[in-house]
C-alpha cells in the first residue's frame, strides 16, 4: 500500500511538491483555497481582448 499524504497550496512549489512525491510512489491529495491553479502564476484575460483574445496578464497580489 502507498504511503499517503497531503500538500497544500495551488502555486508553482505547491505542485512540484506534489508531482515529486507522486514520481516516489506517494498517493498524493493535494489542497488548494482558490478555485484556480498556478497561484502567483496564474493568468486571466487583459481588459479589451475580447472573448477571443488569447493574450493572458498576471495576477495576484501586487498584479
Amino acid at each position: 500500500m502507498a504511503k499517503r499524504v497531503v500538500t497544500a497550496g495551488g502555486g508553482l512549489a505547491g505542485l512540484t511538491c506534489a508531482k515529486y512525491l507522486v514520481d516516489e510512489g506517494f498517493s498524493v491529495t493535494h489542497l488548494e483555497g482558490l478555485p484556480y491553479l498556478g497561484g502567483r502564476a496564474s493568468t486571466s484575460p487583459c481588459l479589451g481582448m475580447g472573448s477571443a483574445g488569447s493574450r493572458a496578464a498576471a495576477s495576484g497580489p501586487g498584479a
